[in-house]
């Protein structure tokens, strides 16, 4: 017989698991739904994707029921074209009862159908937490995903009162503009308990970019960032980003030694 297991950490990348591995899974982890603390679920996938809503139904009914978890990791990253915003939103609902969720890292990156909604679903799902979040991970490279997805995001942030560790990956593009990034830096701004910050904002390859408008409001928010200790910035391929634009944040880091 195993013991009661407070930490468990299962990764399945790159297999071809599908929903019927996912009810295992959820078997397992409902069994020790009382005891755990710490869950890793790893399900990202080389294949295109095997799982579909329905084995993120099954996960949501289970995580909802693990109340003791302080951390929290969900992996499915490369899940194509199966997961929608209907799966992910019954992944969100479990979180709603994880009141003591201390670190949640979420990837849902390149699923390809997920759009703006999920951000609103994440959202939602994390209230409940709010007070005693300190390490957030959300991993959103999406094509169909924006400055709607920015906005409600940015939106909720200030309500993290304790976040040290905030990271931040998003696809910029032709839903994504200036507007939605300078928002959020904004937003990041007003965490003043920030101590680690990592923000990557890809570009997708075609005519889309943020421009030096996004790196003046990064500036305004490092120079607010006063205890921030470590910054993590990938602007990879944002070709409209000019020399001003990184003096802009020059500055802005030039003044975390002040």
């Amino acid at each position: 017989r195993l013991p009661s297991l407070l930490h468990l950490t299962l990764d399945f990348s790159g297999t071809q698991i599908n929903d019927e591995g996912c009810k295992g899974v959820g078997q397992l982890v409902n069994h020790f739904s009382t005891t755990l603390t710490n869950l890793h679920l790893n399900f990202s996938s080389s294949f295109g994707g095997r799982l579909s809503d329905g084995g993120l139904h099954i996960l949501g009914d289970v995580i909802r029921k693990c109340l003791n978890l302080t951390h929290l990791t969900l992996n499915f990253r490369e899940n194509v074209n199966n997961i929608s915003d209907t799966g992910v939103g019954k992944i969100t609902r479990g979180l709603s009862s994880l009141s003591q969720l201390v670190l949640l890292h979420l990837n849902f990156s390149w699923c390809d159908e997920l759009t703006d909604r999920i951000v609103e679903n994440i959202v939602n799902g994390i209230q409940q937490c709010h007070s005693t979040l300190t390490q957030l991970s959300l991993f959103l490279y999406n094509p169909k995903m924006g400055d709607v997805g920015l906005v409600s995001l940015s939106r909720f942030l200030p309500t993290l009162t304790r976040i040290q560790e905030l990271s931040i990956h998003w696809y910029v593009n032709e839903n994504t503009s200036d507007d939605g990034c300078c928002e959020m830096m904004n937003t990041i701004s007003s965490l003043s308990s920030l101590s680690h910050l990592q923000l990557h904002l890809h570009r997708d390859g075609r005519d889309t970019s943020i421009t030096d408008t996004t790196m003046k409001s990064m500036c305004t928010m490092l120079c607010s960032l006063i205890i921030l200790s470590h910054l993590d910035l990938d602007l990879r391929g944002q070709d409209k980003i000019t020399d001003s634009g990184v003096i802009d944040v020059s500055h802005g880091l030039s003044q975390l030694t002040h």
